[in-house]
């Protein structure tokens, strides 16, 4: 009925914002959220294709940043929904933050081509039409076109192979610190989520995310079991937080089973979300 949790073109994944739309009334679905990284260029095509369906747009975004608890750091992804996508400042941050993306991945071409990989900064940007959002899934996609990998599902697993701290192609990005992050979706009238908390498995880092700021959990998410779904309610009851789910679906670079709309939300669950997110009726 809804999933907010969905990323187009313009950041990791295949399908533009009009194919998701077109997906999203074929699925039936009720109510999506584009949440792309660091850009919210998706929001207006969607709105604009969905105006004449039922379907209703959340207009979000996915912000990655860090959290230190002493000499540890740790990277969450934040989700922002009900975001003025409109706002210049918002706009302004953003792009500042998808340039740095887009510099970090041009990077991580040139170290794997000192590892005698042929591969060129030109293909990759190809890859992802020369929009102002590239990344890693964009090099993986070009690698599985060059046969360093046999298939697509081997080449979303090159992530842990070249990209993560200790690889051969690895560069840090310069996350914002979640104070900040909370701060920028708030500062454009949004509501900030913790997405996927089970993926990090530090659940001791909730009550300090809460005190940034932070008004919800992602609870039911494709990476949770039933056990992490059933301490995320939990939490979500006992700090008086707003549940949310999404696929984090990703089109062809999607990396769980379970795809488009297919995460299961329960329905009062799915009420108090669009409760809390001003929605009246999604019938």
């Amino acid at each position: 009925m809804i999933d907010l949790h969905i990323h187009t073109t313009i950041s990791d994944g295949s399908l533009t914002p009009a194919e998701i739309v077109d997906e999203a009334q074929k699925l039936g679905l009720k109510v999506i959220a584009i949440t792309d990284h660091e850009s919210v260029d998706g929001v207006a095509e969607a709105m604009k294709v969905a105006e004449a369906t039922d379907l209703k747009i959340i207009p979000g975004v996915e912000i990655e940043a860090f959290i230190n608890r002493g000499q540890e750091k740790t990277i969450v992804h934040i989700l922002g929904y009900n975001i003025n996508w409109k706002d210049s400042g918002l706009i302004d941050i953003l792009n500042k933050m998808t340039a740095n993306r887009t510099n970090v991945t041009k990077k991580m071409v040139e170290l794997l081509k000192n590892e005698g990989f042929n591969i060129e900064w030109d293909e990759v940007a190809a890859i992802a039409e020369n929009r102002q959002w590239i990344g890693i899934n964009h090099i993986l996609e070009c690698m599985l076109k060059k046969g360093y990998f046999t298939s697509r599902k081997q080449a979303m697993k090159g992530y842990l192979q070249y990209f993560i701290y200790g690889k051969k192609a690895y560069v840090p990005f310069s996350a914002a610190t979640v104070q900040r992050a909370i701060n920028i979706i708030k500062n454009a009238g949004g509501i900030p989520i913790l997405a996927h908390p089970g993926i990090y498995n530090k659940d001791y880092l909730i009550p300090k995310l809460i005190k940034y700021g932070i008004e919800g959990i992602e609870v039911y998410y494709p990476g949770h079991t039933s056990e992490k779904v059933k301490k995320y309610e939990e939490l979500v009851q006992k700090y008086g937080l707003i549940a949310t789910g999404g696929s984090d679906y990703h089109g062809i670079y999607h990396e769980w089973e379970k795809g488009l709309g297919e995460i299961e939300i329960p329905e009062h669950i799915v009420n108090r979300i669009m409760t809390s997110f001003g929605i009246k009726s999604i019938g």
